[in-house]
């Protein structure tokens, strides 16, 4: 059984201001080492793609492309509608990450404007599925939105099971990172780029926390909820006609329609329980 971790008293607010802080510090700390490593040992971040890109070919590209598209917010975000019922908390903690998160994206991609990885001079017999990318490879845009998620979701659910719930939270924090390391194997960011992107993606998560809490008598209100829901899902209906980067992995777009179609489907239905907290319908 799933549990939204709400905060139930001062002390209890006290105890995750200090994990956020932690959690901000760590991350942090974590971006500088790796902007300097990117700066300074560029060598290195290209013999790591090399190592990682050539094993891209021994798996079906379809995997990696599905993986890569879980990085698109626009498809990754509706998913989370599967949440709104037992923990709201998860979803707005996720859509409050965009401010944060996408700030740092859009302002480290543009001060470093670094190559991709196809345009590197070096590159012989590397491996690109779907388009050819060129610049603002720094950082990975896609693994930012990747752990964004994953911030949401394991900071504010848990289980009755303390052994499920880590197994649970380090399910979620590996694909997190397989969705990051998605994004070497088509070819588009070097593992500097995923690295960085993590590390904002986590900030962007806990950014986006700390912005529920602070607007928790907004978004509790099920009008809101209601509307969220619905613009989400509208947004993975649009993704079933749109073309995507990556044709091959077009499945991922189908799995994110019908997640947050039943992520609707719950909520609605658990609210014709309790017809006096319905406010939409």
């Amino acid at each position: 059984m799933i549990e939204p971790k709400e905060n139930k008293n001062a002390m209890n607010n006290t105890l995750m201001n200090g994990r956020f802080k932690y959690h901000i510090l760590v991350s942090f700390i974590l971006l500088v080492v790796i902007i300097s490593s990117h700066l300074g040992l560029k060598e290195v971040n290209q013999q790591l793609f090399n190592g990682i890109n050539e094993y891209s070919k021994f798996i079906d590209p379809r995997i990696w492309c599905s993986l890569t598209l879980f990085g698109d917010t626009s498809i990754l975000w509706p998913m989370l509608l599967l949440f709104m019922w037992s923990s709201p908390r998860t979803v707005f903690a996720a859509v409050l990450a965009i401010p944060v998160g996408g700030i740092l994206s859009v302002l480290l991609k543009h001060l470093f404007n670094a190559p991709r990885p196809a345009q590197w001079s070096g590159a012989t017999d590397i491996t690109i599925l779907g388009p050819v990318l060129t610049g603002n490879s720094f950082p990975s845009g896609h693994t930012i939105t990747a752990f964004a998620a994953a911030c949401a979701i394991i900071m504010t659910i848990e289980f009755k099971n303390k052994i499920k719930q880590k197994f649970i939270a380090v399910s979620i924090f590996v694909f997190a990172c397989f969705i990051g390391l998605s994004r070497v194997m088509v070819g588009a960011h070097w593992p500097y780029d995923v690295c960085a992107g993590a590390c904002v993606g986590w900030i962007g998560g806990i950014s986006g926390l700390i912005l529920a809490d602070r607007l928790e008598i907004f978004w509790q209100k099920v009008i809101i909820q209601q509307i969220t829901l619905i613009v989400l899902w509208l947004v993975s209906f649009y993704n079933l006609f749109r073309e995507v980067e990556y044709s091959q992995g077009v499945a991922t777009v189908w799995i994110s329609f019908s997640l947050s179609t039943l992520g609707m489907i719950v909520f609605f239905w658990f609210s014709k329980k309790k017809p006096q907290s319905v406010a939409f319908f």
